[in-house]
């Protein structure tokens, strides 16, 4: 599928607002609301949108992120990497090194 410039600007009011109507689109765009549904199925059809997604705030959601990472190394440069691990790590609140 070829984007033309209209596709593009398409892209952009979703990426601005994922949830921008089609009828808002075509107005940004002096395009109909059918014209705008026709070319972003086309794009969803054709994989150049994937999919329409949320950005949650975890800790706005009560959900609070855990990482764990081991990090391997030969012995003889264990001491090389600890300190810029060591001092990579203070920022984290429950970081256990």
């Amino acid at each position: 599928m070829k984007i033309d410039d209209t596709d593009r600007k398409i892209l952009a009011c979703l990426s601005e607002d994922g949830r921008m109507s089609y009828a808002d689109i075509g107005k940004r765009l002096n395009l109909s609301r059918v014209s705008i549904r026709e070319r972003v199925q086309q794009m969803m059809k054709n994989g150049v949108i994937e999919k329409f997604s949320v950005v949650i705030n975890s800790e706005l959601a009560g959900k609070s992120v855990s990482a764990f990472f081991e990090v391997e190394c030969e012995p003889a440069s264990l001491l090389r990497w600890r300190r810029p691990i060591w001092r990579a790590t203070p920022a984290l609140p429950a970081a256990t090194k």
